[in-house]
């Protein structure tokens, strides 16, 4: 079988097409938080295992690369040296374990009273109201909104601990 010229640019232009269109669903993986269970991943910044859900995290770059965290402190440590940038990130639901909460949206507790891997005492709820029932029955601590937890953070982590601060890594 003989193909005229116009045959066979319409042939290649299928071709390409269907490449194109291959790449760009390839590219768009799923852009939410992964679903992944303890003791599978080991956190990127301080290379423990991750084995509480309640206060692991995870990030998403803008090339589509996951980064994952035993807590909310090791994230924040290390999107403060990382140069990837984020697309976003995700916390767990401290009372849902393995529901991801957008980090930026997600209401912070910080207490003694539930230490969480790295130090920080930080655990993360869906929303204020939920927070407040945390912290009414640890009955010590405070709620923080995520630009509150990003300066207590890096207050922290500049900190030493001899002078006053945790210092958390």
């Amino acid at each position: 079988m003989v193909r005229t010229a116009g045959e066979r640019k319409a042939g290649v232009l299928w071709l390409c097409a269907a490449l194109v269109s291959a790449l760009l669903v390839a590219g768009c993986g799923s852009q939410g938080p992964e679903e992944f269970g303890e003791n599978r991943y080991h956190c990127e910044h301080c290379r423990m295992g991750i084995v509480d859900m309640r206060f692991a995290a995870q990030s998403l770059t803008v090339r589509g690369k996951r980064h994952h965290f035993d807590s909310v402190e090791c994230l924040e440590s290390w999107r403060k040296k990382s140069s990837e940038e984020i697309q976003e990130s995700y916390v767990s639901d401290f009372d849902r374990p393995g529901t991801w909460l957008k980090s930026s949206r997600a209401h912070y507790v910080v207490s003694q009273k539930r230490p969480s891997p790295m130090g920080a005492n930080i655990s993360a709820y869906s929303s204020r109201s939920q927070a407040r029932k945390a912290l009414d029955t640890l009955q010590e601590g405070r709620i923080l909104s995520f630009a509150e937890l990003s300066v207590y953070l890096d207050k922290g982590l500049r900190a030493k601990p001899s002078e006053g601060g945790h210092g958390f890594h």
